[in-house]
């Protein structure tokens, strides 16, 4: 039984280690033909060029490494039936699962690979890439600091400001601080907000206090509801140095959706990228099962055709569905967690009863 799991096993990986490198290629000769133009029109270096794709290739690899795996087990299990391969293992009384499970463990081993790309690289990849399309004029100012999504900037006339979260779809700041110091660094003055609000082209602080010092002493201490007063910077400029749920790892979006939901903030887009990032490792699996339901059982070339078409059929019907229910929960039409998994549950489901019955037959 090890000797046929290692077998099969090994078929399988050496077929998804061509076929993953070549759709990952394919990806990326596709995107230079179509952003040679602009690459062209801002006149980067051949080395920044490079650099992108490099920075480009374990992003491809996750969106493209479900149809490598979906490639790989259709042309593995097809190699050992058209060599009567699997009739040979049957008649010794080896169960269709004994043939089937190396499969799944192959499919289980890149959704793992996937999941620890997208925790562990596809972070400082997207950032990477980001850095090298952003000009001049959308990086940080001098004097700006941005540590585990808290930003500390200088403002003019003396002041500093402190942001503890940054909304910047609802252009809204959760948790700011703004210091006033003299001409000799002492802490004149702190205004201390819930939050800010971008209305009508100027910032508006919500729920918060005004408090004076003079040495080491707080000599006035005002509360307000509204206070309308500059920060020091605009929504776009923030919005610049807001990290992306895409730029996130796992972990990352945890936190910060924990720190959003402390603070009453709608977490909704964020949840949906959370719930996303979970997903696509799973699409791995489902993939591999989708092409053992489409492919066994065809022993014969005419079979074997009609099974690749099965194969892409499949394949096609998964990933509108996946499509599609993301589109719906983006919009709120059903619930997140229907949205995004049901599609790959109810395919995994149904790819399964098929393939059950067929190695009944």
């Amino acid at each position: 039984m090890r000797i046929i799991t290692a077998y099969i096993l090994t078929t399988f990986a050496k077929i998804l280690s061509f076929a993953l490198p070549v759709f990952i290629v394919l990806y990326i000769v596709v995107e230079f033909v179509e952003r040679i133009d602009d690459f062209v029109q801002s006149q980067a270096p051949m080395g920044t060029i490079m650099l992108y794709f490099l920075l480009r290739i374990p992003v491809v690899g996750v969106q493209v490494g479900p149809l490598a795996v979906l490639l790989s087990v259709a042309l593995t299990v097809a190699l050992l039936q058209r060599s009567r391969e699997v009739i040979a293992f049957l008649t010794t009384g080896t169960s269709p699962w004994r043939i089937i499970h190396p499969f799944l463990i192959g499919a289980l081993a890149m959704a793992g690979m996937s999941l620890l790309t997208e925790e562990l690289i596809l972070p400082g990849a997207h950032r990477a890439l980001v850095g090298l399309q952003e000009d001049q004029r959308r990086s940080p100012p001098p004097g700006t600091l941005i540590q585990q999504g808290e930003i500390w900037f200088r403002a003019p006339e003396a002041a500093f400001v402190h942001i503890e979260l940054l909304d910047p779809a609802a252009e809204r700041l959760h948790g700011i601080t703004i210091y006033r110091r003299d001409a000799a660094g002492e802490l004149v003055e702190q205004v201390k907000a819930r939050e800010a609000v971008w209305l009508a082209g100027r910032w508006t602080l919500l729920q918060g206090t005004i408090s004076r010092f003079q040495g080491n002493l707080t000599t006035h201490v005002e509360n307000f509801t509204r206070l309308e007063m500059p920060i020091g910077m605009e929504p776009e400029a923030l919005r610049s140095m807001s990290t992306p749920p895409s730029q996130m790892s796992l972990s990352e979006l945890q936190s910060y959706m924990r720190r959003l939901r402390d603070r009453g903030v709608d977490m909704t887009a964020y949840a949906r990228d959370f719930q996303m990032k979970l997903a696509t490792p799973l699409m791995a699996l489902v993939m591999a099962v989708v092409g053992l339901a489409a492919m066994w059982g065809t022993h014969d070339v005419r079979k074997v055709s009609l099974g690749f078409v099965c194969t892409l059929c499949g394949a096609a019907t998964y990933w509108s569905l996946v499509m599609a229910g993301t589109a719906l929960s983006g919009t709120q039409q059903v619930p997140l967690v229907v949205g995004i998994w049901l599609p790959h549950i109810a395919v995994l489901g149904l790819s399964s009863l098929i393939l059950w019955r067929r190695t009944l037959a």
